[in-house]
């Protein structure tokens, strides 16, 4: 079969990773064991198990041993496994109540103070890290539930029930199974009775043995036999801002059950996963629980850039062929990186897609999955009744941890902003409580974007998210909120490196500029061929030759004498004119033909295009185009374009311009031009009596009061006709 190294067995060497100083079991002077302490005579029968422990190196030549008595009370270097060996003359078998007392030599409770409160306040998370399987066979049981009391040596006398309040002690922690982790302090709480762990007496924890609900527990600790233990204070995390080196804290050990490839082969194997702490995961308890010893996959945690001399380095203590106990290790760097984020583009407009990639290997936190990171939008409700929002809203990141001394936020990971102004839904107050009373259109802040960071693939380190240029956002640098549009800002996408490549907390980004396109319009032709009218547009005629005729087109000029029958006409010569508007800033939608649908006044539904006729300098407006609906109206003389009103008397409205194709950017119209629709001139027909209404009325031939004139134009002609 394969062999494996194992923590609960004292014939196997362990292989550990220790990064800075945790208390660990190598300095145990004594383990005791209490018989039922809270039992009817309240104090229980106390017996020491070991003594001796600490400064005793086991040997590590487990195949001369041969047997699991071999090792007696020692500690294993580099692993730091205590080998407690019982001095009973009989068994002992465990019950409920019953108590294990750690009493460790040199190592004092100042020495636990100071590793929870670290040098700059209470440090990030300490655990109680313990395996005591071998007890079991080296199998875990979750029946055990397990009280830890942390303490000096006013814990030892046991006079009175687990519970009592001593003087000098940490609460008392729970745990299930005889593997696990116990979260003694995290950030911000410090446990009870803190505040009083002093003292230069030699540190004491108490673990009380119970078993859950319905269960129960009958492991024996067999006399003359040895059992491989660990119980480990570890601290992990950051205080204060996590700037100065004195803010990060780490002091853990990790041993390896390392298994051989194949049978027979002496190559023992172990894959380690390690967990680089960045802004988001350094304060979040399941980063720290998910650390794990096991010969199937071991995963620690790296806490700042650990090259050269700081390199990762795993350590056992080996008997060579030459029968002498040597350091056997490697060590391998566990480098931060610098991030990079970038846009796709040097500039954008309103509605483009903006995409933006992130290339950092700090935050590819777990190689086996692809990690996304995702806009906070956490609301707090306050004893109030106030609903507050979180310092990191409208950002990447986390919510819950609150601002460093500078002011900044510990969760923001990456955010968005324009002309140095977050992106920020205009309902959140900012840092000076400024909201915008209008909702701006086109998108309001990161988070209603739908903007993720998603890793582009398992294990790549490189991350894209995108969303859609607004129209508008929420401009507070005033004091008093203005919703503004976003043409002609810079677009800034800024990212918090928590470790660069020298372990240093950075901030990079990259800018854009949010641009408009130049327009442009044309025609389709050049040049157009005049139109003309038909026999009914006209009044009757005597003569083919008299002045001011009809602007009809004869079948054969040369043989009509006078134009009185339509079938001696070509027909209706109405001009249709084809205009093309070419202006990507109106091609805002990410799937759809877009229009040019926008009133160029709040007052009139009048679109940004106008056409009109001239003729040497006198000229006319026909319509205007663009606007978001149409409208009836007249063509009016002059430049001017005539505002509405309810007699439909302005310039007409042909209304919105549609798009040729979802993605092209040019919107198109057809318009209808007649023979009268040019400027007055003597040269015109005096004749016509049919002027085809634009302002809705009812086509008339009353020619004599120019009522017909009127219905197509703002005012009758007072020189000549239109033409």
């Amino acid at each position: 079969t394969k062999n494996q190294m194992k923590i609960k067995d004292n014939k196997t060497i362990v292989p550990a990773i220790k990064i800075g100083s945790p208390i660990t079991l190598a300095t145990l002077n004594s383990l005791t064991f209490v018989d039922d302490p809270k039992g009817a005579t309240n104090g229980g029968t106390s017996r020491t198990i070991d003594t001796g422990i600490d400064d005793t190196v086991c040997s590590s030549d487990y195949a001369g041993a041969g047997t699991a008595k071999a090792y007696l009370s020692c500690y294993e270097k580099y692993s730091e496994r205590a080998v407690i060996t019982s001095s009973f003359d009989t068994d002992i078998t465990f019950a409920d109540d019953d108590q294990l007392q750690f009493v460790y030599d040199g190592t004092t409770v100042n020495d636990l103070a100071d590793l929870i409160s670290g040098a700059n306040g209470t440090a990030a998370y300490t655990y109680i890290n313990y395996d005591f399987r071998a007890f079991n066979g080296g199998k875990n049981d979750n029946n055990y539930y397990l009280n830890f009391t942390v303490g000096d040596s006013t814990i030892g006398s046991f006079a009175g029930n687990q519970g009592t309040s001593y003087a000098n002690a940490l609460d008392e922690f729970f745990n299930t199974g005889l593997v696990g982790s116990a979260l003694i302090n995290s950030p911000g709480s410090k446990a009870t009775g803190f505040g009083s762990l002093t003292g230069t007496d030699d540190l004491r924890v108490t673990v009380e043995l119970n078993a859950i609900a319905g269960a129960s527990i009958g492991d024996k600790i067999e006399s003359g036999k040895s059992y491989p233990l660990t119980m480990d204070f570890v601290t992990y995390g950051q205080s204060n801002d996590g700037v100065e080196q004195a803010d990060r804290h780490m002091n853990a050990i990790w041993r390896f059950e390392s298994k051989e490839n194949a049978v027979n082969s002496g190559v023992m194997k172990t894959e380690v996963d390690f967990t680089m702490l960045n802004q988001l995961n350094v304060n979040q308890t399941s980063t720290y629980n998910n650390t794990k010893t096991d010969w199937e996959e071991n995963r620690i945690i790296v806490h700042q850039d650990m090259t050269d001399e700081d390199e990762i380095r795993v350590n056992y203590f080996d008997m060579g062929a030459d029968g002498v106990e040597t350091q056997v290790g490697d060590q391998l760097a566990a480098p931060t990186h610098s991030g990079v984020v970038e846009f796709d583009n040097d500039s954008y407009k309103e509605a483009d897609t903006v995409v933006i990639t992130l290339t950092d290997a700090d935050l590819n936190v777990n190689p086996d999955i692809i990690n996304i990171y995702t806009v906070v939008t956490t609301h707090t409700l306050q004893t109030s009744g106030t609903t507050i929002n979180d310092d990191a809203y409208d950002q990447v990141g986390k919510p819950n941890y609150g601002q460093n001394s500078a002011g900044e936020n510990f969760g923001r990971l990456l955010d968005i902003t324009f002309d140095d102004e977050l992106w920020l839904d205009s309902d959140i107050p900012n840092g000076s409580g400024v909201v915008c009373s209008t909702e701006p259109s086109g998108g309001d802040g990161l988070a209603n974007s739908g903007f993720t960071l998603v890793e582009t693939g398992k294990n790549t380190g490189v991350f894209t998210g995108d969303f859609q240029v607004p129209a508008e956002y929420c401009a507070r640098s005033s004091g008093t909120g203005t919703t503004s549009s976003v043409m002609g800002t810079d677009i800034e996408v800024n990212y918090v490196d928590y470790r660069d490549a020298s372990g240093e907390i950075i901030e990079v980004g990259d800018g854009a500029g949010i641009r408009g396109n130049t327009g442009s319009v044309s025609l389709d032709r050049t040049v157009y061929p005049v139109p003309f009218g038909t026999i009914e547009d006209f009044s009757a005629e005597t003569s083919k030759s008299t002045p001011n005729g009809r602007s009809v087109f004869p079948i054969h000029a040369t043989s009509v004498s006078t134009l009185d029958s339509a079938a001696e006409t070509i027909g209706s010569g109405d001009l249709t004119i084809h205009i093309r508007v070419d202006d990507p800033d109106y091609d805002v939608s990410a799937a759809g033909e877009d229009q040019i649908a926008e009133n160029i006044t709040a007052s009139d539904n009048r679109g940004p295009l106008k056409i009109y006729v001239a003729r040497g300098s006198d000229s006319i407006v026909l319509a205007t185009a663009g606007g978001d609906r149409t409208q009836d109206g007249v063509i009016h003389t002059g430049s001017s374009v005539v505002a509405q009103n309810s007699a439909n008397d302005g310039t007409p409205e042909l209304g919105p311009i549609l798009e040729t194709a979802p993605d092209s950017g040019v919107f198109e119209l057809d318009m209808t031009v007649r023979y009268t629709d040019g400027p007055a001139s003597t040269d015109c027909s005096s004749k016509t009596d049919n002027w085809a209404p634009l302002n809705g009325d009812t086509n008339t031939t009353d020619t004599s009061a120019n009522n017909a004139e009127t219905t197509r134009f703002s005012t009758a002609a007072s020189t000549g006709d239109y033409c």
